[in-house]
């Protein structure tokens, strides 16, 4: 998110609003998706190839090691520029 307050104070609390009105799963896969660097915005959550394509690496990384998906996105942070 990015602008310049006070004049893009409604567009800055649009794009915080749509993002908490995702569900528990749209989130981490936001999340994980624009960590990753495949997605730019909430509007990217409407490629369902992209999207079908993180749940399943979520799935994976869940399967492999409970709970490491938290683990995961620390660690595409600290390397997301």
């Amino acid at each position: 998110m990015d602008g310049k307050l006070p004049e893009d104070k409604e567009r800055i609390l649009s794009v915080i609003e749509t993002y908490l009105s995702l569900n528990k799963e749209q989130r981490l896969v936001y999340r994980f998706g624009r960590r990753a660097g495949m997605y730019r915005s909430t509007d990217d959550l409407q490629d369902e190839l992209t999207y079908l394509r993180i749940r399943k690496t979520i799935n994976e990384i869940e399967q492999k090691e409970p709970g490491s998906v938290e683990k995961t996105l620390s660690l595409l942070l600290e390397n997301y520029i």
